[in-house]
């Protein structure tokens, strides 16, 4: 028959328990030799002390796993409200292209104000809206027009290849291929066929890589499917400034020890973005809005109610004439008409055309390009460039048509270069970096918006992307030095 437990029974025998009072057997003989434990008196204290002390490292683990979620949504809150800073800063430069005009010098106030674009106040932070101009290297604050830049869609292998050359040489580091590979596997990678080029690469290359892949042989729709076209690396692409801050950083002016490999020479060196678009197109209208008359899809009569105004019957005669005895290849033939002297020439230029099309692709604006794209064009005299871009730089109005390059062109050049110019841009690559007061909290973007059908759909964004993982824009002395 089997024993009743005591009430301090532990369920076990007392060597397993490990206590025994002999006193209480004694006092107690039902629990004769029976496993009777003492009161755990000092055990429970111990294993209390045990519990308590897991309780607060516990506690203390929970507190700090807290104070990491804390930090983690602040710093996420932070970058929100940076990255809407940022975004706030590129409307405010779209309401503003929407509506400005020439600045006071001539110049359009969107390409350099640092009054109105460095370091804005807006809300608990500040936004910059900043580019890299490529004839020097330096930060400017606005926004650039592509319509400055040689579209990569309609441009020739030539003058392809003189970019890339200009760039090549401007870079004073060595490429594995030159600018007549580079242009021609360029060309190779846009057209619609699978035969290459001469220097060229197609298929048979694109092949041999690992992993292989096909050429797109259709147009670009990114400057960063550059990357895709043999031998082009972000180097080549994006020049010395890879991380686009704008800024020569120590690492891109050591001479290669870091990337990128860099000439260290003290100097930004451009890239191949700087002076390629795949966004630039024109609308086929004046200045001032109108609809261009084609030259030759017209009447004597409506060349009449269209250039009256600034010229004679006779001269409208003798542009009749040409119309019908051959008609016009391009607006620059103008200059050939019998009796029509440059400032005839210039006062009607842009109110003619010898296209149909509603949008022009690819011209390039002679009143912002650097000298990289304009040497790429065809038909420029020796010296002509040089001239052409002191006039402009030192011009206070007259830009917005390309009449005024024909106080510097000579007919023969006017008559090559008009049909590849225009003089304004509907366009522009915007890079806006917002920051909390502190600085240490910010976001970048980039973006390029399209304004040429600003009446019927307003603002169209063609490209817009985060730039944050680039890294800042401003250095710790630049944020400085600006408190």
């Amino acid at each position: 028959m089997s024993r009743g437990r005591g009430p301090l029974e532990c369920g076990f025998r007392i060597a397993d328990c490990g206590f025994f009072n002999p006193k209480s057997a004694i006092r107690n003989p039902q629990w004769k030799g029976a496993a009777v434990p003492l009161p755990l008196k000092g055990s429970v204290l111990l294993l209390v002390s045990w519990i308590l002390v897991l309780l607060t490292a516990l506690a203390a683990t929970l507190a700090r796993s807290a104070g990491v979620d804390f930090e983690a949504a602040a710093r996420q809150e932070g970058e929100v409200r940076a990255g809407a800073i940022a975004r706030s800063g590129a409307d405010r430069m779209i309401a503003f292209l929407a509506t400005a005009g020439p600045a006071p010098t001539g110049q359009p106030a969107w390409r350099d104000a640092a009054d109105e674009f460095e370091s804005v106040e807006f809300g608990a932070g500040s936004y910059t809206l900043y580019y890299v101009d490529p004839a020097d290297g330096a930060r400017r604050y606005g926004a650039r027009e592509e319509s400055s830049k040689l579209n990569l869609n309609v441009a020739s292998q030539g003058m392809i290849e003189a970019v890339v050359d200009a760039v090549l040489s401007r870079a004073r580091t060595s490429y594995y291929y030159d600018a007549v590979e580079y242009a021609a596997a360029i060309v190779d990678y846009r057209d619609s066929d699978s035969t290459p080029l001469e220097d060229g690469a197609e298929i048979e290359y694109y092949a041999t890589l690992m992993p292989p892949y096909e050429p797109k042989n259709a147009a670009y729709e990114s400057l960063a499917e550059l990357l895709l076209v043999r031998g082009i690396d972000e180097r080549l692409l994006w020049g010395e400034d890879t991380n686009r801050n704008g800024r020569l950083d120590a690492s891109e002016d050591d001479g290669g020890a870091r990337f990128p490999e860099d000439d260290a020479d003290g100097e930004l060196d451009p890239g191949l973005a700087d002076f390629f678009t795949v966004y630039s197109y024109d609308v086929n209208e004046s200045a001032a809005g109108a609809t261009r008359i084609d030259l030759n899809q017209t009447s004597r009569e409506a060349l009449q109610e269209a250039l009256g105004a600034y010229l004679s019957s006779d001269k409208i005669d003798a542009i009749d004439r040409q119309r019908r005895r051959g008609g016009f290849q391009t607006i620059g033939q103008l200059v050939d008409v019998q009796g029509l002297g440059m400032e005839d020439v210039q006062a009607v230029i842009d109110l003619v055309t010898t296209s149909s099309e509603e949008y022009l692709y690819g011209l390039v604006n002679v009143s912002a390009a650097p000298r990289e794209v304009l040497d790429a064009l065809p038909g420029f005299g020796e010296g002509t460039v040089d001239r052409l871009l002191e006039d402009r730089a030192a011009r206070t109005e007259g830009l917005d048509t390309i009449g005024w390059t024909l106080e510097i062109l000579n007919k023969d050049e006017f008559r090559s270069l008009a049909a590849f110019f225009t003089a304004r841009s509907y366009q522009f690559e915007i890079a806006a970096v917002g920051e909390l007061a502190h600085g240490a909290t910010y976001r970048r973007v980039r973006a390029v918006v399209d304004l040429a059908r600003l009446d019927s759909e307003g603002p169209r964004f063609l490209h817009l992307a985060d730039e944050t993982y680039l890294g800042p824009v401003f250095s710790s002395a630049e944020r400085e030095a600006r408190e």
